[in-house]
């Protein structure tokens, strides 16, 4: 499992997400972030797992159009 830590503007790069909608998901609990040294991060493998599902309903949805 990786131990990266990704900070938010990171995370939601990679989630191809805002930077708010990101914190949005933390204020509602859907995300649990890391704090180390007063900061916030999210680790790679939670936004991996994050990546899988979205592209699996962005799939779902896709076919399910046609």
């Amino acid at each position: 499992m990786s131990t990266e830590l990704l900070t938010i503007a990171q995370a939601a790069d990679y989630l191809g997400l805002h930077r708010q909608t990101l914190y949005l998901r933390i204020w509602k609990g859907e995300l649990q972030p890391v704090r180390l040294l007063g900061k916030m991060g999210i680790p790679l493998a939670v936004l991996e797992a994050e990546k899988k599902q979205r592209e699996q309903q962005q799939k779902i949805k896709t076919n399910g159009s046609k």
